[in-house]
């Protein structure tokens, strides 16, 4: 018996090696781990170099904005979209929230709030920046963002973000209706439009190992890349192969999502965590939470008194922002 990803091995292995004049992939990596797929994707460049057509069926917009040159959306054997990749993807991500609009009645809406929401009390934050003159609008228009902007540690307005520095992200939002509990959001993309991350990604996170103990599924199908790096089990090669003593403590600080948790766990006597985040103690606890010998611990640890020795202390992924967990 092959599993789902034996057979996607056997078939794309087959496909490369007969030299093809056009190469069609429909949905077959969605399957397999990541080294695979990454052999899979830099046959594609080599493909491609070679002056192979590539037609790719895939549901990740991720993947056709970094391997595709133009994009196709169809939908109930309907073409509705055929030019740059781009442009595709937001057609495609208005149909499946079901909101399209005709371009027309979206002007003249948005031409509408716009007259009534320009008063004085807001910052018009926005003005201060370069924005795209044709943006892609949709949704019900219950609520709208009318003013936005990133504030650096100066105070200024910038579009700039640097590694290691800290930004605000400032929104004023005018309801038309009344919504309870609403969820603000954002997503920060490359110029080629990948999405690097977005601001509701812990909530993916948190969703998905409250209702799943094995990933393997889940990140075959995702194509958040923040999410599949919390998530995929490729990190524990880091330390996996380091002989812990089974009788001795950890102290890890910075659990972050619970990546290497359950790993020390399993490997030491005791496993004491300290997150600073509220929400990614959370993501350890849902997900970590049938060790007994673990404990997650919320907070600086400048205001802990944590009198007890350990035998080993991990700081993986906190020495870029150290300062805010201790002096």
């Amino acid at each position: 018996m092959y599993s789902s990803g034996m057979f996607a091995r056997l078939a794309f292995a087959v496909a490369i090696n007969v030299e093809p004049d056009i190469l069609i992939v429909d949905e077959a990596l969605s399957v397999g781990d990541a080294a695979f797929q990454a052999k899979c994707f830099n046959k594609f460049k080599e493909l491609r170099e070679q002056g192979v057509t590539i037609l790719f069926v895939t549901h990740s917009t991720d993947l056709v904005i970094k391997y595709c040159q133009t994009a196709i959306l169809l939908n109930e054997g309907v073409k509705l979209k055929n030019g740059e990749c781009k442009e595709t993807i937001e057609e495609y991500r208005k149909l499946i929230v079901n909101t399209a609009r005709k371009d027309t009645e979206l002007i003249e809406k948005k031409q509408i709030k716009d007259t009534s929401s320009k008063t004085s009390f807001y910052n018009n934050l926005k003005e201060k920046l370069n924005l795209n003159p044709n943006p892609v609008i949709y949704g019900t228009l219950e609520a709208e963002i009318i003013d936005f902007g990133i504030i650096n540690n100066e105070g200024i307005v910038t579009h700039q973000i640097y590694h290691n520095e800290e930004y605000i992200l400032q929104l004023t939002v005018k309801f038309n209706e009344a919504i309870i509990d609403p969820i603000f959001a954002y997503s920060i993309k490359s110029v080629e439009g990948l999405e690097l991350t977005d601001g509701d990604v812990e909530d993916k996170i948190l969703e998905i190992v409250k209702s799943h103990d094995d990933f393997t599924d889940v990140l075959q199908e995702i194509n958040n890349w923040a999410v599949m790096y919390h998530l995929t089990p490729m990190r524990l090669n880091l330390l996996e192969w380091y002989e812990f003593d089974r009788n001795k403590t950890l102290l890890e600080i910075g659990g972050g999502c619970g990546a290497f948790t359950g790993m020390f766990a399993e490997k030491l006597e005791q496993v004491k965590v300290v997150e600073l985040s509220r929400r990614r103690s959370e993501i350890i606890y849902q997900r970590h939470n049938k060790y007994d010998n673990l404990e997650i611990l919320v907070g600086n640890l400048n205001d802990m008194e944590i009198k007890q020795q350990f035998d080993y202390v991990t700081l993986i992924g906190v020495l870029e922002y150290a300062g805010k967990f201790t002096e």
